[in-house]
């Protein structure tokens, strides 16, 4: 606004900036790419794992002096990958031409060139957007989720690559551009990919899997899953038998869901059932016909374990089945 009409946006009317706004972008700006609206110019929600979304995109001159804190010309040229800087979840694209774009996208220019394919499918892995969504992404739960400049320096990045590896990457990359095969169809591999690349252990593999997994309500199958989890991790520890038995009902007026597990061969009738119930009306008549945001309790009898929580299907996944196996082995190894 100043560059183009010597004017501040705190010192016009609301229907002038608009009017100035509307008058700008006709100006500069067009949506089909004819002389001399040459160069493509971009903004954060145009860009897509591997690729740039066509819908709503704009075209623009060479002079871009007259933008809104343009860059140096360097970063719009030559080959660099341009990653989300606004939004839930970590996307990048590798672009080779010329391109202009908006202040809320990142630009990555690296010094070895060889390294282009792997880091940006590194960074369209869920490995390096679960840590984003860890350690640095802000308002993750807001409408504008973002990170900050730094957090791109903060990724961690692998110090193994070879050949073979740059290879790899470099067809995968190849083959999802060229279209012969989607990002959807190739993301499973892609992530194996990278964890082996990031040297990560089977349970770390199942954390970070665990984060995404697609199921929003808790079956019967996850939980014996995690009890089959949660007894194959600690039985090495045990000296004797153990028997599982989970228990979830969504008719509750609270979501809580119970595993029991037994060693031994105890004789006890106290089934999860009747203690899930019995948890879900005491919190009932404590807090009211409120819903039950988070709950994880262990209660324990001489030879018997309840594990209690909500029905987040998360809290009932594998890597917190090894999570809580582990708990209890540091006690069995504490009481040794």
């Amino acid at each position: 606004l100043s560059n183009e009409y010597n004017e501040k946006k705190s010192e016009i009317s609301k229907a002038q900036y608009e009017s100035r706004k509307l008058e700008f972008l006709e100006k500069y700006l067009n949506k089909t790419q004819k002389d001399p609206f040459l160069f493509p110019i971009i903004k954060s929600s145009q860009i897509d794992n591997f690729k740039i979304k066509g819908k709503g995109q704009r075209f623009c001159q060479e002079n871009i002096a007259n933008y809104h804190r343009p860059r140096a010309k360097y970063i719009y040229e030559g080959e660099k990958i341009i990653c989300t800087r606004i939004g839930g979840k970590l996307k990048a694209a590798l672009i080779k031409d010329k391109i202009y774009f908006a202040s809320d996208v990142y630009v990555l220019k690296l010094k070895e060139s060889k390294y282009y394919s792997t880091i940006t499918c590194c960074l369209n892995s869920i490995l390096l957007d679960y840590f984003s969504q860890i350690k640095l992404r802000k308002r993750i739960d807001g409408s504008l989720s973002r990170l900050n400049t730094d957090d791109l320096e903060k990724l961690p990045i692998p110090k193994k690559i070879n050949s073979q590896i740059e290879n790899t990457f470099n067809s995968l990359l190849e083959g999802i551009e060229k279209g012969l095969y989607s990002f959807e169809d190739k993301k499973n591999e892609l992530n194996d990919l990278v964890f082996d690349l990031y040297d990560l252990t089977p349970i770390e593999k199942q954390r970070v899997l665990d984060f995404y997994m697609e199921e929003k309500v808790l079956t019967p199958s996850i939980l014996e899953t995690y009890s089959n989890v949660f007894y194959k991790t600690i039985r090495q520890y045990l000296n004797g038998s153990a028997s599982l038995e989970y228990f979830s009902n969504s008719n509750l007026p609270l979501d809580v869901a119970g595993v029991k597990i037994v060693f031994g061969n105890s004789k006890k009738q106290v089934h999860i059932e009747q203690v899930v119930k019995f948890i879900n009306y005491q919190l009932l008549r404590r807090v009211g016909n409120t819903s039950l945001m988070t709950l994880r309790e262990r209660i324990y009898d001489t030879d018997t374990i309840y594990i209690l929580k909500d029905t987040n299907p998360r809290n009932w996944s594998k890597s917190q089945a090894y999570d809580d196996a582990q708990f209890e082995i540091n006690k069995i190894l504490k009481n040794e």
